[in-house]
């Protein structure tokens, strides 16, 4: 009796335990989780800081140097920026949509985030209200005319690109449902039949 009522009062303790192990795991899991947003969120605010100070005069003059003043270059580069990095960031930002772990599709999207980072910092000078936006907005008018343009016009094409995939993508899957759909019924069929012929 005394033998039973030991193993059962351990068996109870073990199970709170494991109740507790359990506890703790998911506070911890939340508590990383929370801070990573607020590395993150501090990590964006610092990055947004340096933008506004540095970044957008750093860009413009990056383009600058690169389109040197003629406008097919500029729209050229434009195009290609725009098309290139709104195009694959959109196709990897569909990825999140899949069934998959919340801290995959948080990577999936800072990637995706990541290089867009280009269209941007051009929409963003050109946008801009601050003085590095403006000093920004000069480069970009004197040493890089055509890459706004050239950057709206390359994304208008990429998300019509995106768009005509997901459509084709959609229209595959239904392809092969219905395919599907008619194997499994000409497999019902021919069972049938070999039913009827016993």
């Amino acid at each position: 009796m005394t033998d039973d009522t030991t193993l059962s009062g351990t068996a109870g303790t073990s199970g709170t335990d494991k109740a507790k192990g359990g506890v703790r795991e998911t506070l911890s899991n939340g508590l990383l989780f929370l801070g990573l947003l607020v590395f993150l969120g501090a990590g964006a605010f610092v990055g947004w800081l340096l933008a506004i100070s540095i970044g957008f005069r750093l860009w413009a003059s990056w383009l600058g140097h690169r389109v040197d003043g003629s406008m097919l270059n500029g729209t050229l580069w434009g195009l290609s920026l725009g098309f290139v990095c709104t195009l694959i960031p959109l196709i990897i930002a569909r990825q999140a949509l899949r069934r998959i772990r919340f801290v995959a599709r948080l990577v999936i999207l800072v990637i995706a985030l990541a290089i867009a980072l280009p269209n941007i910092a051009t929409l963003t000078v050109h946008f801009g209200s601050g003085k590095g936006a403006h000093a920004g907005q000069r480069i970009l008018d004197v040493d890089a005319p055509g890459v706004v343009v050239g950057t709206y016009v390359g994304m208008a094409i990429a998300v019509g690109v995106f768009l005509l995939l997901v459509l084709w993508g959609i229209m595959r899957w239904n392809d092969k449902r219905k395919t599907r759909k008619l194997s499994r019924k000409l497999a019902e069929m021919a069972g049938d039949a070999a039913d009827s012929a016993d």
